[in-house]
């Protein structure tokens, strides 16, 4: 989130916070929620967003990207499903290991130490894809950038998590697991459907 309105909302100050907010983003999200509802529509769905967000802010800090989160109270205003952020981790390591096996625990805290060191341009690429379900050309809209620039930061961001996770899976794989009669055993696992891109 954008140090400025993280400093905000820490002091209090909801309302300059929601301002800096809504100067940013209101073009956006009116263009966002247009393409889903009729004209005569936007100004009151957009108006009951911004007042979603102006509650966010209120009790909690917004979450690390600011358009994956803006998109996400879109999409609840408008009815439509949104992924829990915690399911972005899952969605990730399917993505980069083409789903062969439901992900590990230790697969999911290589994912999140991962996008603790990612910029935020990377992040709200990543949020607006597998936590809101948008369309290149949609994410591009939303992060004023060419549709080239959003599949080139997710293509990199999951072939960098492909040569983490599967180092993880790796070691895994040929580490012991004793069973309870004392014999090595490895547990085997389903696949999962592969995650469209």
């Amino acid at each position: 989130m954008d140090r400025k309105v993280r400093a905000l909302v820490r002091a209090g100050r909801i309302f300059e916070a929601w301002s800096c907010l809504h100067d940013r983003y209101d073009t956006r999200v009116r263009r966002f929620v247009a393409h889903r509802r009729i004209e005569s529509e936007v100004d009151a769905v957009c108006r009951d967003i911004w007042n979603d967000v102006y509650r966010s802010l209120v009790v909690r800090e917004a979450e690390t990207s600011i358009p994956g989160w803006l998109v996400s109270i879109a999409r609840h205003r408008l009815g439509l499903v949104t992924t829990s952020a915690s399911a972005v981790a899952v969605a990730l390591v399917n993505a980069a290991t083409t789903g062969r096996a439901p992900p590990h625990e230790s697969d999911l805290t290589v994912v999140a130490a991962w996008l603790s060191t990612q910029p935020s341009s990377t992040l709200d690429a990543l949020a607006l894809r597998y936590r809101c379900g948008l369309e290149s050309d949609e994410i591009a809209a939303m992060l004023e950038v060419s549709s080239d620039v959003v599949e080139d930061r997710i293509s990199s961001a999951v072939a960098e998590l492909r040569e983490l996770v599967g180092d993880q899976r790796f070691s895994r794989r040929h580490a012991p697991v004793s069973s309870s009669r004392g014999v090595r055993a490895v547990t085997s696992a389903k696949p999962r459907a592969h995650p469209r891109l």
